[in-house]
């Protein structure tokens, strides 16, 4: 089976800056790091994800760009974009889909007011991404999802990526009403959801499958296989594992499902949500 991770962030303080790091990440975390991590179930396809850069986001792509160069297995890039600010964007936007790898956009909402979510601003920059094919990831914690819905629902010709599953607390067993508001996001059909930094959310290196279970089977009753997407959350995943704990986990989670399914959530929902060139990935596979 293909495996796609949707979900990794690379970066290298000596080539670019980030002002949020911390103990263990005050260091480069390259490919090569996570390929020898990931080991025999490395993936065929790796989508990165913006790091909170602080030389721009043309900077970073270009850089993620030149890593691509040499690790072909990077096929997707999702970017940074200020879309709350339409002057800014539109440049932004102009030199990020110069760049094929470039699927879809990140604007970080999680440590964002609600207000600034539903703010018109942020949601005209967002609408202005079906025109340019970008898929649009939301990341956020659970208290912001009624903002996340009434965003979604203001754009409905935009793709949108739920990250982490919203970041319900698991650590304090945080179900409602975070279980109740993403089934209603789910509702809409342009939402699909990665399954993704759900072990960073039990706030302990000590945590069980059992722990994760039922968001698991939450987010797959809610969005079914075919809106659902393995990441990895590499390397913020260390704060609480490895990425072999994480994708034991959830290989035991949906080891139920058929292959059909299974397929979709480490390869087929990716590939067609990120409109993923995986022709060389697949011609590597027979």
């Amino acid at each position: 089976m293909a495996l796609v991770d949707t979900h990794v962030h690379f970066w290298d303080p000596s080539e670019l800056t980030y002002q949020w790091l911390f103990d263990d990440f005050e260091r480069a975390y390259l490919p090569s790091d996570y390929l020898l991590e990931a080991g025999d179930a490395a993936p065929d396809g790796i989508v990165f994800v913006e790091a909170g850069c602080q030389s721009g986001t043309l900077a970073e792509v270009e850089w993620v760009r030149h890593l691509a160069d040499t690790e072909p297995r990077i096929v997707g890039i999702i970017a940074h974009a200020t879309l709350e600010d339409a002057t800014l964007a539109a440049g932004q936007l102009e030199g990020l889909t110069a760049t094929h790898l470039v699927k879809g956009i990140r604007r970080m909402l999680q440590d964002q007011p609600m207000s600034f979510i539903t703010d018109a601003n942020l949601v005209t920059g967002v609408q202005a991404l079906s025109k340019r094919d970008l898929t649009f990831d939301i990341c956020i914690v659970a208290e912001q999802l009624p903002a996340a819905i009434s965003l979604v629902k203001q754009c409905p010709d935009v793709q949108f990526v739920l990250n982490h599953v919203a970041n319900p607390n698991i650590a304090t067993g945080q179900w409602q009403p975070w279980a109740e508001q993403l089934a209603e996001l789910a509702q809409s059909e342009n939402v699909a959801c990665k399954l993704s930094g759900m072990i960073t959310q039990t706030g302990t290196r000590s945590w069980q499958p059992d722990d994760l279970r039922r968001y698991f089977d939450h987010a797959l009753s809610s969005f079914g296989p075919q809106r659902l997407m393995f990441g990895s959350d590499f390397p913020i995943l260390h704060l609480a594992g490895s990425y072999s704990d994480w994708i034991s986990a959830l290989t035991a989670a949906i080891q139920s499902l058929s292959a059909q399914e299974q397929n979709y959530i480490f390869f087929e929902t990716a590939r067609s949500i990120y409109r993923l060139d995986v022709t060389a990935l697949l011609n590597k596979k027979e």
